[in-house]
């Protein structure tokens, strides 16, 4: 039996992302979004693991933060924020509403 694991819910987005990771910068596009990551398509391939900074703009703001490569699937990949601290979550959070139209 597989383990139960709470994902959280995922939104749509599409706005500009950039992944910086190994000297290496690749450009996409946000598919959907949640309080615990990205799912997004970009212009290369990100081996699962890889550590970088993600930057989302979206007409209205935008936000750098720490992400790890989690999965891959065809031509997109999903990055998970890592927080370092409370004050990261919530300016993640107040992005994600602003970006989503979410309160």
């Amino acid at each position: 039996m597989r383990k139960f694991e709470y994902r959280h819910p995922r939104l749509r987005g599409s706005f500009i992302v950039e992944f910086i990771f190994a000297g290496r910068t690749l450009r996409g596009t946000c598919i959907n979004i949640s309080d615990a990551g990205i799912r997004a398509t970009l212009d290369g391939e990100v081996p699962a693991g890889s550590t970088g900074l993600l930057t989302m703009r979206h007409p209205h703001r935008s936000l750098t933060i720490q992400a790890v490569a989690t999965h891959l699937q065809a031509d997109e990949v999903g990055l998970s924020f890592i927080f370092h601290s409370k004050t990261q979550r919530e300016l993640t959070r107040q992005f994600l509403a602003s970006a989503t139209g979410r309160t």
